[in-house]
């Protein structure tokens, strides 16, 4: 059996899991991109001993504004 017909089949392989990944990948993330936010329930008092700056660094740093899903 010649090289290339040993290869061939790694090779069909190897393109098919790549484009199942695509394919993957893409569907992601149209889905994250389509889907609403979920709700968070934080409570301010469980973190008293934090310094506010710690999650709130877009004051600090001048990153941004808005919620903090635009980033994270």
């Amino acid at each position: 059996m010649s090289r290339a017909r040993r290869l061939l089949p790694w090779l069909l392989g190897c393109a098919l899991l790549g484009s199942v990944g695509y394919v993957l990948r893409g569907w992601h993330l149209e889905a994250v991109s389509q889907r609403p936010l979920l709700a968070v329930s934080f409570d301010h008092l469980d973190h008293r001993t934090q310094p506010c700056a710690d999650c709130h660094h877009n004051f600090t740093d001048d990153t941004g504004g808005g919620p903090c899903y635009h980033c994270h």
